[in-house]
């Protein structure tokens, strides 16, 4: 009886308030399997859904692929595609299994893209097919949109998700290289799950279902996907940014919740007659970051989202998603006296509109290049 309690004392305090201390396995497997995890519309008339349990599945037969193919913990594992489900499944499995996931902007010149592969080592690159030929001649790679390659790739099965030490890395985000090269931001599973756990505590979150356009190789996109598994929420997931499609999805999936860069959210008020016939009485909350937002922005905003609580957040790939948090004396917005308190966002994560002094937050990883 004293070694099992022992164990479970163990076990406890290996883990953190998402239960896991690997970041790609966020899932509580004690809640609702058959609850519909992601909707993926990279087939806009033909969206796929998956419940949570469909999308562990896919999760654990990729880790049990990587390991069948000889990668082993440590190993750098890119991946080079449009927002889809392959995608979230290949970053998610990359991490359980101990590896680091190198999501790829593929928007870059295709010598960086040779640069980011080499630069991080990666021994393995995924993509789908129309970045395959952005990848350099003779690299690893796995097409996923091949049928008979990621047939025999996936590795069905249950899986043993690798237990990261404390400073471990997860992933690896380059910055866009405005002043030179893209630098490589080695981030690790504690840092991010910092940033997880900081959300989470706001509130019960099981109930929305979030929007997401905005790429799986940037900070904005994957910040968001991993709060949704971790809350059990539900996500509607773009191939890429379209105004229209972002509004036709909101209103054809019931999205609750918006997230995006300032640019998205103004594309889409100026698609004015589309937007008149939009049903947006459900949003109830509208959160954006990655980039300045003007005075003129958030008041169209407060017009054509008038029950929604609309946030702005502040972060750096090198500082992890969020940087800023309320002001620790709970100082209103000079911007907007009224607005209410962001969502998942206490003590660690959302600004409110033009709040200074902004109180700053620690926890992740740090860079190094």
């Amino acid at each position: 009886m004293i070694a099992r309690n022992e164990k479970r004392t163990e076990a406890k305090n290996r883990m953190n308030d998402t239960g896991t201390r690997n970041l790609g396995d966020l899932i509580d497997h004690d809640k609702d399997a058959g609850k519909i995890a992601l909707i993926d519309c990279a087939d806009w008339n033909n969206p796929v859904q998956y419940s949570y349990a469909e999308f562990d599945e896919l999760v654990r037969a990729c880790a049990r692929g990587l390991a069948r193919r000889g990668l082993r913990r440590g190993d750098c594992v890119a991946i080079a595609a449009r927002n889809c489900a392959p995608f979230l499944a290949l970053y998610f499995a990359i991490m359980r299994a101990g590896m680091v996931a190198v999501p790829v902007n593929h928007k870059f010149p295709v010598g960086t893209i040779a640069f980011v592969l080499e630069d991080s080592g990666c021994r393995l690159a995924f993509c789908d097919a129309e970045r395959r030929a952005l990848l350099p001649a003779g690299f690893p790679v796995v097409d996923f949109e091949d049928p008979a390659a990621w047939s025999s790739f996936l590795d069905p099965g249950e899986f043993e998700t690798v237990v990261p030490g404390d400073d471990e890395p997860a992933m690896v985000l380059y910055t866009s290289g405005s002043t030179g090269r893209p630098k490589g931001v080695l981030l690790s599973h504690a840092g991010h799950l910092w940033a997880v756990r900081a959300r989470l505590r706001s509130g019960k979150y099981e109930g929305e279902r979030l929007l997401v356009a905005a790429p799986l190789f940037h900070m904005n996109g994957l910040g968001t996907a991993k709060f949704v598994f971790a809350a059990h929420a539900s996500m509607v997931l773009l191939p890429q940014f379209d105004a229209r499609n972002y509004l036709r999805a909101i209103q054809r999936f019931r999205v609750t919740w918006l997230t995006s860069v300032p640019t998205m959210l103004a594309m889409i008020l100026n698609e004015r007659e589309i937007l008149a016939q939009t049903d947006l009485s459900h949003v109830r909350y509208v959160r954006m970051g990655s980039a300045p937002a003007t005075e003129k922005l958030i008041a169209k905003l407060r017009e054509a989202f008038p029950a929604s609580v609309i946030s702005y957040v502040y972060g750096t790939t090198e500082a992890g998603p969020v940087m800023f948090g309320p002001h620790p004396d709970g100082r209103r917005s000079r911007i907007s006296p009224s607005a209410g308190r962001c969502p998942a966002s206490r003590s660690a994560s959302s600004t409110r509109w033009g709040a200074t002094p902004t109180r700053a937050c620690s926890g992740s990883a740090p860079r190094r290049t």
